[in-house]
């Protein structure tokens, strides 16, 4: 009796489906369900500069004009983030600019920080002038970094362990069909070697980063005003790059000085002043920014999802990698040579030929023959 029931049933059934008919119509996909292509490809391009600093005369000249320090660097061209030395404390202070060049003791009013959020993804605050008004503010410079969302890393103390390196997210750009941006984490480093020499616990901290991502090391120390670095600071930089560091761009001279390759990676000694007060000579004017293309082509949504968690959890991104199983970010690393000058108080572009003179200071030349893969020169 069953069968008898179902017989009909089945016979419908055979005849919706037969060879030669019409399949059922499907439901129009709505954007929302559109299946876009993962991203295979994540891409960004840094400008990596060196000393800057609105202290000082630098106030004076600004005359109360907040952007005016920074009114040329859009003629540098487009980057994802710019990254840099901030040698000053972000406070409010009436000390006078002769004041501050008598005890050398700086500070950056805030309200600058607007206009320089404009460019400025993340600065280094392991230097021998952030801490020139204490801890207050060391707190005050941090708290109005977060305020126009600009990271930080490093401390004028080089043994405190725990603010050596931080997580940077750098925005990327992306070649899925989505037109899909985000942001990868990498690891900067900062150590003030002015008054100390930085204790192999300090540069180990590089270690506990670099098995899982890209780091990024800036050292501040060495001779003021000389071409070529001491034995001691190179025997440093050195032992940064041993420590597992991908490159090591360092600051403090306020001259451009000379770059190697130690292991296959990055060393430049130091890149001189970017925004700075300092005009005697031309040596103080000029400078050497990086340009830093990093790029990575495995497991990138993965990583873009860790580097979303990352941003909103910075204190807990290396436990977040951790937990990813990810293990490694096979970026790839290339760089040139971006040249400045500030001679007439205001940082523009160098020219071709003042470039040029950057580049043999830096042996760039050499270095960049002296590279071996994940890193290489851009071209």
């Amino acid at each position: 009796m069953i069968l008898r029931l179902l017989l009909p049933v089945l016979v419908l059934l055979t005849a919706c489906t037969a060879p030669g008919s019409d399949p059922a119509p499907k439901s129009p996909t709505t954007p929302s369900e559109e299946v876009h292509a993962a991203p295979a490809r994540a891409v960004t391009d840094v400008l990596v500069t060196g000393d800057i600093s609105w202290a000082r005369f630098m106030e004076d000249w600004a005359g109360g004009r907040t952007r005016w320090p920074f009114k040329h660097l859009d003629e540098f061209g487009t980057y994802d983030a710019f990254v840099g030395n901030l040698e000053c404390p972000v406070v409010n202070s009436n000390e006078t600019s002769d004041e501050q060049d008598t005890i050398l003791s700086f500070h950056c009013e805030p309200e600058f920080l607007g206009p320089f959020s404009d460019f400025f993804t993340a600065v280094s605050l392991a230097n021998n002038h952030t801490d020139n008004h204490g801890e207050s503010g060391m707190a005050s410079t941090r708290r109005h970094l977060g305020k126009y969302g600009i990271q930080y890393f490093g401390d004028p103390d080089p043994e405190r362990l725990d603010r050596v390196c931080a997580p940077v997210m750098l925005p990327v750009r992306t070649d899925g069909d989505g037109d899909e941006t985000g942001v990868l984490p990498v690891a900067m480093c900062g150590w003030n070697g002015v008054f100390q020499i930085p204790t192999q616990d300090s540069v180990d901290e590089i270690t506990r980063w670099a098995d899982h991502v890209p780091v990024l090391a800036f050292p501040h120390s060495g001779l003021e005003y000389v071409a070529e670095p001491d034995s001691i600071k190179v025997d440093l930089f050195r032992r940064m790059i041993d420590a597992g560091a991908d490159a090591v761009l360092g600051s403090h001279p306020h001259w451009v000085q000379s770059s190697e390759v130690w292991h296959g990676r990055l060393i430049v000694y130091s890149l001189g002043n970017f925004i700075f007060d300092q005009q005697t000579e031309s040596e103080r004017t000029r400078s050497a920014a990086i340009h830093l293309r990093l790029s990575l082509t495995s497991k990138v949504p993965q990583w873009l999802e860790v580097g979303e968690q990352c941003a909103a959890d910075p204190d807990n991104c290396l436990q977040i990698i951790e937990d990813s199983g990810l293990r490694e970010m096979k970026a790839r690393l290339e760089y040139d040579v971006v040249g400045s000058r500030n001679e007439n108080r205001l940082t523009h572009p160098a020219t071709a030929a003042e470039t040029a003179d950057i580049e043999r200071r830096l042996d760039w030349a050499d270095s960049m023959d002296q590279l071996r893969p994940p890193y290489g020169p851009l071209r």
